[in-house]
This record gives structure tokens, C-alpha cells and sequence, in this order.
């Protein structure tokens, strides 16, 4: 049997920018297997209880909408596949891999993710994330994007920052719906 797993050092993708997905394709045992593949990219519509899995990029509950594009993938033992995401525009959508040679997709060989319009953003984060950063990590000097609210947030957004159990800064979101912050 064969398994996915994606990662990426990003939480969501910006609007019309290409981005890439490492994807390892592995036996039960986690060893790299080599072997070709379809990987099928969907647009997706997100379930509200969203948030409830543990794994990065899960795609538990997510409903597949339209075929965007099909590729045909080759891993190898060697490393990661790093699998280009091409530049889309703002929405939810699921990446699929299919083993060549076989009919359907290993139910944990798809993974969704999220693509924002950081200008103007007008997606919902669904479930119980208030906020997403742009990136997992974040070094001293940089900064840092976040995603905040849904668009069913209605007023002000009051957001605090706190490092080691103080008080950092205070900002003020005054427009409704998703916002993006810069920090």
C-alpha cells in the first residue's frame, strides 16, 4: 500500500503566486517509494467544523468542486517531490494523488489548502481559527502576515499581542469580514 504525506513551511498561499507542496509518496513503514503518480487539483469548498483534524493540510470533510488541472508526478527514493502549486486565485482547494496503476485515491492522498487575496481578502476561515499566519516560523526581523477573521465578522476587530505573558502592542481592524495584519 501507498501513502501521502505534503508539507510546506507556509499556512496559506498568496493570490497569483506560484508555490510548491513537498510530497512524499511512502510505504507503511515511511520508507520513500519511487513510482509515478496523477495529481488532480480541485477547487474545494471547506466544512465549517474545519480545524478539527491535527495534521497540516488535511483534507477531512472537504468536498472536491471542479477539476483545475491533472499532472502526471514522478517520486523517487531520493527525497520530497517538490510539486508545483501554480498561481490561483483566492479560495480553498485540494491536491490529489492517484498511484499510477491504480483506480482511486488512498483516502489520506489528498490534501487542502488555502489560497488568499492578501489586498483584499474575502475568504472565511472556518471553525474555530480566529487567525492564520502566512508562514509556521518566523525568525526576529521579519514579518509577519496574518489572516484574521471571517466574513461573517461583523465590526471592529480588537487583537493583542502578548510575548511572554506580556502585553506587546494592541491593534485596531476597523473594516468587516477577513483582514489581513502585518506585524
Amino acid at each position: 500500500e501507498k501513502f501521502f504525506s505534503a508539507d510546506s513551511n507556509k499556512n496559506f498561499f498568496r493570490q497569483a503566486t506560484q508555490n510548491t507542496l513537498e510530497v512524499k509518496m511512502m510505504n507503511i513503514n515511511g520508507e520513500l517509494l519511487a513510482g509515478k503518480a496523477a495529481a488532480r487539483l480541485y477547487t474545494a469548498k471547506a466544512p465549517e467544523n474545519f480545524g478539527s483534524c491535527d495534521e497540516d493540510y488535511c483534507a477531512d470533510g472537504f468536498k472536491k468542486d471542479k477539476l483545475a488541472r491533472i499532472d502526471k508526478v514522478e517520486f523517487t527514493t531520493e527525497g520530497p517531490l517538490h510539486v508545483a502549486v501554480p498561481p490561483l486565485k483566492e479560495g480553498w482547494y485540494m491536491l490529489e494523488f492517484t498511484p499510477e496503476g491504480e483506480n482511486e485515491a488512498p483516502e489520506d492522498a489528498s490534501f487542502a489548502f488555502m489560497v488568499v487575496n492578501t489586498e483584499k481578502p474575502a475568504l472565511s476561515l472556518p471553525g474555530n481559527h480566529p487567525a492564520v499566519a502566512e508562514f509556521k516560523t518566523y525568525y526576529p526581523g521579519e514579518k509577519a502576515l496574518i489572516l484574521v477573521g471571517s466574513s461573517k465578522t461583523k465590526g471592529n476587530k480588537y487583537i493583542e499581542v502578548y510575548k511572554d505573558q506580556f502585553l506587546v502592542s494592541k491593534h485596531t481592524l476597523t473594516q468587516s469580514g477577513p483582514a489581513i495584519m502585518q506585524l
